[in-house]
């Protein structure tokens, strides 16, 4: 893992243009929120007072867990910079209501289709939750600070993180905490029983130390499988199956708009069939949901659905 001052001055490289585009592809740049119906597959799972591992990104998934009683996790991502957006994102939903969070984090799409939020990131929301941030994690605090001070809101916001961001109406149907003002005054108590541990590592190149992961009765891996091969994902699945409890489950991918028939153009991983050849009893659950019309397909009766390895 990176150190702090590492991670702090790739930050302060890439909001001055001057980083190298390495350091910040693909997954390297921070998710702002989930792009994932996470409330459609999450029911599917009993996770309460459960153990978790889960792929950081927006953190939604690590928050979403949380909403349904799973406090004990451990994150793993490529991002380096997923622990500082989470105790931002945590300091977020304890100092703000539902309209101040949104109104700082929010940038595509806010509040209307096709206008952008010219007041994200905010000095003025930074400093309402800088104190907060600053009791929930002392390196956190100072990463965000410094570029708040160096730089604006908006070209922090821009730099650092992914433009693959949703309206408001449909981040409120894919979280619950976002769904209305009683459950974001509920999650405010649930963030801070979330006992969180990060760890800054690839599943795909296995550049981490693997002892730091323990056993856990719950793995979700998101929509990594869609960005690499069918055989990149029996990898990962090998990898964690010996931390895998009996009777656990591991999410293996998250795939969207599953009911249409597969064609040789989509992404293999949605050719089902040769995934249930390679991937072989590690793919023995499938489990498919209502999807969320505006999230990368428009039809109002898509099929999502999540490809899982419940362990016997």
């Amino acid at each position: 893992m990176e150190t702090f001052d590492i991670r702090l001055q790739k930050a302060i490289s890439k909001c001055s243009g001057i980083g190298n585009s390495d350091d910040y592809h693909n997954f390297y740049h921070i998710y702002p929120f989930s792009t994932e119906n996470i409330q459609g597959y999450l029911p599917y799972f009993d996770v309460k007072n459960k153990k978790a591992l889960t792929v950081g990104s927006s953190l939604d998934q690590v928050i979403e867990l949380g909403m349904y009683g799973c406090y004990d996790q451990t994150v793993i991502d490529a991002c380096p910079n997923t622990k500082e957006y989470f105790y931002l994102k945590v300091a977020g939903l304890l100092r703000f209501n539902r309209k101040q969070f949104l109104d700082f984090f929010r940038y595509m799409d806010y509040p209307d289709t096709f206008l952008y939020n010219s007041q994200v990131f905010s000095k003025e929301g930074f400093y309402a939750l800088r104190d907060t941030l600053r009791l929930l994690d002392y390196e956190s605090f100072l990463f965000w600070d410094e570029l708040f001070h160096m730089f604006s809101g908006k070209k922090v916001r821009l730099s650092l993180f992914t433009t693959e961001e949703y309206g408001d109406n449909l981040l409120q149907q894919q979280m619950s905490y976002l769904h209305d003002d009683e459950s974001f005054d509920k999650v405010k108590d649930i963030v801070t029983n979330i006992h969180f541990q990060f760890i800054q590592g690839d599943l795909i190149y296995k550049d981490f130390d693997t002892n730091l992961l323990d056993s856990y009765d719950f793995i979700h891996l998101s929509n990594i499988g869609k960005w690499n091969k069918v055989e990149d994902v029996k990898a990962m699945a090998n990898l964690l199956n010996p931390h895998l409890n009996i009777s656990g489950n591991m999410v293996l991918c998250y795939l969207y708009n599953t009911q249409d028939p597969y064609e040789t153009s989509f992404h293999p991983i949605y050719n089902l069939e040769r995934d249930k050849e390679i991937l072989g009893e590690y793919f023995n659950s499938f489990y498919s949901f209502l999807g969320i019309d505006g999230i990368k397909f428009k039809d109002n009766k898509t099929k999502d659905s999540v490809m899982v390895y419940s362990k016997k």
